[in-house]
């Protein structure tokens, strides 16, 4: 059975909440899957995008919740030859992506078990869990 899940892509450099159609699941599962789906051809003549790097079935999206709301999420695969821009604007759909329909406050990029320091949208590199308030510049427009 479809689970619909609110999902954030790019229309310029701002964020744009979508809704998306994923197979059910718990945790960060659903909302990691949302954002792993390609574009729609709606999608894309909306002029949407995605900086996440286009996952594969043999390394789509994943990650793990916290007990502390944390959201760690592991870095996707050809995150580290985005461009600085390009990886804020990843993180910013990560993080208003998995707030939205979960219980997570933040997001936490982990590779290996160990916490990665990822940009805000200044390009200060931090070392804390992102919050959507590190990201205030991609916030979809009112």
């Amino acid at each position: 059975m479809p689970f619909t899940m609110q999902a954030y892509l790019l229309r310029g450099d701002r964020l744009v909440r979508v809704e998306r159609e994923v197979p059910e699941g718990s945790g960060i599962g659903p909302p990691l899957a949302a954002l792993s789906l390609p574009l729609s051809r709606e999608e894309v003549a909306q002029g949407l995008r995605t900086a996440l790097p286009t996952p594969t079935d043999s390394a789509p999206l994943t990650g793990r919740l916290t007990a502390t709301g944390v959201a760690e999420v592991d870095v996707p695969p050809g995150f580290d030859r985005l461009s600085l821009r390009e990886q804020e604007a990843a993180l910013a759909q990560l993080v208003f992506t998995l707030t939205a329909d979960t219980v997570a406050t933040a997001v936490q990029v982990v590779r290996d078990g160990r916490t990665l320091p990822m940009p805000d949208d200044t390009g200060q590199l931090l070392s804390r869990p992102l919050e959507r308030t590190d990201f205030t510049t991609f916030a979809p427009a009112s």
